[in-house]
């Protein structure tokens, strides 16, 4: 989601908070970025959904 400044947020849906990755909260981050760790947490997720996390 974008922020007021301009930056981005990665929500997680699962969780209903700010997402992180490797420890890093998701907040006021280029857009770019946020999309960039969103594709990793979804594959993640696929996975985690599949069994084979």
């Amino acid at each position: 989601m974008q922020e007021a400044d301009g930056s981005w947020t990665a929500w997680d849906t699962v969780t209903e908070a700010i997402a992180t990755l490797g420890g890093q909260v998701l907040d006021h981050r280029p857009r770019y970025r946020i999309e960039a760790a969103c594709a990793v947490l979804n594959r993640i997720e696929a996975q985690n959904s599949a069994g084979t996390g």
